[in-house]
């Protein structure tokens, strides 16, 4: 299993224990481009998570996504690590 798709997994068992509603976002050719991976509601806000590889890099389409979700008012990150997710919904406690 790949490093990206073995990530999700792990990403998406914890956000079903602790945090709720979210889904896994098909890619494919008929697919919007550049999408977060996951997206979801949690304490009343949307979210949208992008998922990389150790190395992984955004795409120009992502980043470009990414912004137009923050400048609408979603909580996004780009995240490598299943800490950075939980490091993400931690902040989102604190503020």
């Amino acid at each position: 299993m790949g490093a990206e798709k073995n990530l999700t997994r792990r990403v998406r068992a914890w956000l079903d224990e602790k945090v709720g509603w979210h889904m896994k976002v098909a890619g494919g050719p008929l697919q919007r481009r550049g999408i977060p991976d996951i997206v979801g509601c949690h304490a009343g806000r949307f979210f949208a998570i992008e998922l990389k590889a150790p190395n992984g890099r955004t795409t120009l389409s992502q980043e470009v996504e990414i912004a137009r979700l923050i400048e609408a008012g979603a909580r996004v990150c780009v995240a490598r690590t299943l800490a950075e997710v939980q490091q993400f919904f931690s902040a989102e406690a604190e503020s």
